[in-house]
């Protein structure tokens, strides 16, 4: 058994292990207590998720689909624009964050579409839109799809806002994309406008 002095020495030594996990789990605590709520998930990155839930195993990278879509749509030829529309979505779930993916999707959405589209896909496209477009507003790819979507409801203010996105994302270096969403905007009231651009 250990003598007075040992067993104060062993108390002591104890409550200086118990302080300094008392110090080491307050600092913890306060750390812990001052970080930054975790942001919530952006639009495209909810409509990634439910992609996700229903069933898209994307793979490869994003700008590995992202590429395939470009070229599926440059193709120009309304079998492609299904195959568009899926590697546009793959991009759109590996990088949420990309505005070339978001407005490819969408230029693909309106690619298969057709006349009438399904009405709660074209409110989640807008919504996904108008999101992106605040915060991206000269991406081309982003502009080009805007226009293509606008398009899709008939009516002189959608065609006026469409030419406008189509010109802007002409002028921002827009390809393909861009020059077919001016042309489309152009020709209900200039088809020979839309022939030239």
């Amino acid at each position: 058994m250990p003598s007075r002095a040992g067993r104060a020495l062993l108390a002591a030594g104890l409550a200086a292990v118990v302080a300094a996990l008392a110090a080491v789990g307050a600092v913890a605590w306060f750390r812990v207590e001052r970080l930054p709520a975790p942001r919530p998930p952006t639009p495209p990155e909810l409509r990634a998720a439910a992609w996700r839930a229903a069933g898209l195993v994307p793979s490869g990278t994003a700008d590995e689909r992202l590429a395939a879509g470009r070229a599926a749509l440059r193709a120009d030829l309304p079998a492609r624009d299904a195959e568009a529309l899926r590697q546009y979505m793959e991009a759109l779930a590996l990088d949420p964050s990309s505005p070339a993916a978001l407005g490819g999707w969408l230029t693909a959405f309106a690619a298969t579409s057709g006349e009438l589209p399904d009405g709660d896909e074209l409110r989640e496209a807008h919504r996904l839109a108008s999101w992106a477009l605040p915060l991206h507003p000269a991406s081309p790819e982003l502009l080009a799809g805007w226009a293509r979507l606008l398009l899709l409801a008939p009516g002189e203010r959608n065609a006026a806002e469409a030419l406008g996105a189509a010109r802007q994302a002409v002028a921002a270096g827009g390809g393909a994309d861009a020059l077919l969403a001016e042309s489309r905007a152009l020709l209900p009231s200039d088809p020979r406008g839309a022939a030239a651009a």
